[in-house]
Formats: C-alpha cells, sequence, structure tokens
C-alpha cells in the first residue's frame, strides 16, 4: 500500500501535472475586475450571473475580485444571452414531469490589450412531482445551477487557451 501510494505520488509529482484552473489563473491574473451586462428582460438572471462568475473565481481561480479597472490584471465582461426553459418529459395524463433549463453566456475578457470572446452554455434538468406548475424558486435554482456549470466550462475554455 505504501508503494503504490509513493508511485503515485511520484507519478504525478515527477510529470509536471497541473490542474486546468492553474493554467486559468495564469491567463486570468490576480486581480479581476466582473462587470455585466443587464439584460432588460432578465434582470434577476443577469445579475445572478455575476455573484456566480465572483463566487468561482475566488473559489475555483483563487484570484482576487476589485472593483476598479485600474488596478485589474483582466477585466471580464460577462452576459447572459439567452436563458430558455422547455419541457423534456410527460406521464401518463401529458403533465409535464420534467424541465430543462438551458443557459448561454457571452464572457469577453481583456488582458494585456488583447481581447478573447468566449461563448459558454450548459443545461440543468429538474422535475415537478406533485403538480405541474413550476415555482419561480425551482426557475432560480435550475439557472443558478446551469449558469454555474457554464461558467466552470468558461474556466477551462480560458485554460485552454493560455496554452496555445
Amino acid at each position: 500500500m505504501r508503494y503504490l501510494l509513493l508511485l503515485s505520488i511520484l507519478l504525478f509529482t515527477a510529470c509536471g501535472y497541473k490542474p486546468a484552473n492553474s493554467f486559468a489563473k495564469q491567463e486570468i491574473g490576480e486581480k479581476v475586475y466582473v462587470s455585466s451586462v443587464i439584460n432588460k428582460q432578465d434582470v434577476i438572471n443577469s445579475v445572478l450571473i455575476k455573484d456566480i462568475l465572483n463566487q468561482l473565481i475566488l473559489a475555483k481561480i483563487g484570484s482576487k475580485i476589485v472593483y476598479d479597472k485600474k488596478i485589474a490584471n483582466t477585466i471580464m465582461n460577462i452576459k447572459l444571452d439567452s436563458v430558455d426553459i422547455s419541457q423534456i418529459q410527460y406521464d401518463r395524463q401529458g403533465f409535464v414531469r420534467v424541465y430543462r433549463t438551458a443557459v448561454t453566456i457571452k464572457v469577453d475578457y481583456q488582458k494585456d490589450d488583447k481581447t478573447n470572446i468566449i461563448l459558454v452554455s450548459d443545461f440543468y434538468d429538474f422535475s415537478v412531482h406533485s403538480d405541474a406548475i413550476i415555482s419561480n424558486s425551482k426557475k432560480e435554482q435550475a439557472v443558478k445551477t446551469a449558469t454555474s456549470k457554464a461558467i466552470e466550462e468558461l474556466f477551462s475554455k480560458i485554460a485552454v487557451q493560455s496554452v496555445k
């Protein structure tokens, strides 16, 4: 057992393995300024995506959020392009039981006079058991989950761009 543990430690440290988030942090930098474009038809979700991006920058990347563009290494502009809720499963009586929330987010980030534009999208499926009516809290939670998944994909795309 000790040999297996030692072998796995040597394998991961000796081969130069680095997680994708370290490449994303290298690309983004230490200080990030985040702004969002408010969609007038979907104000709540437009504000929500900025909060989620801020949380994930702190938690996953480890960069600091700054509120002054002048001191930021990177300026990120995030826009909620679309939120779609569709029915994907029905019961025998014809009532909708499972919905899919799909979000599309456009992010452009500027670093060192270079602008990159990334489009990410993801989805989240949720069920309605007691009745066919979707509550606002279920909608908000579904959008929040789909947005979190999409923004995690954003960090992966940023990491890939950093090694190109």
